[in-house]
């Protein structure tokens, strides 16, 4: 009888330690996975801010900026020293809801084309114009510089211990100055 108790305790203390092993196994591996997705998620913003960079760089005339949908027209030169122009829009739609948070994708078009946009989720989207004391411009022909701000996320929650509507985000502003708008900058 001794005996059977014994193993009996055995494969307990056996079974504890497996489940223990187990559960940080899959902690360490959800840890890995959510790097991966916020790993990803910067790099998709970087290679995104790249593009709005160059874009604002060869901006040669704005036609509009909407402030219900954050969407942004304008001309760009195709190479410098060209007169040659190309119509470049950024249109805001509407992405998939987490968690009670509503998501956007950015498009580009040039030319009316679709041409790329966002590999992930924005929660904001702002573009602007400034004029040249920093101010919201009065209008397209007013405008001095552009103030653009993003804040991107991947729904993967924290950790496990968070709750599923707390997501990693990556946030990106600046002001840029495009030449063809003022050359002082």
């Amino acid at each position: 009888m001794q005996f059977i108790y014994d193993n009996i305790i055995a494969v307990l203390v056996a079974s504890v330690v497996l489940l223990i092993i187990a559960s940080n196994l899959q902690a360490g591996q959800k840890e890995s996975i959510d790097a991966t997705a916020f790993y990803s998620l910067n790099r998709h913003v970087a290679s995104f801010k790249e593009v709005v960079l160059n874009d604002a760089r060869c901006l040669s005339r704005v036609t509009s900026v909407s402030e219900v949908d954050s969407s942004f027209q304008f001309f760009a030169r195709v190479s410098p020293g060209s007169s040659a122009e190309q119509l470049v829009d950024y249109r805001r739609t509407l992405g998939e809801v987490y968690d009670g948070v509503q998501t956007y994708r950015i498009e580009r078009f040039v030319d009316g084309q679709p041409d790329g946009g966002t590999a992930f989720q924005l929660v904001d989207w702002q573009i602007e114009f400034l004029d040249a004391s920093g101010a919201p411009a009065s209008g397209p022909d007013a405008a001095a510089g552009l103030h653009v701000r993003l804040d991107a996320m991947t729904p993967i929650a924290r950790s496990a211990a968070s709750s599923p509507s707390e997501f990693e985000d990556s946030r990106w502003e600046t002001t840029i100055h495009p030449p063809i708008l003022n050359p002082l900058f």
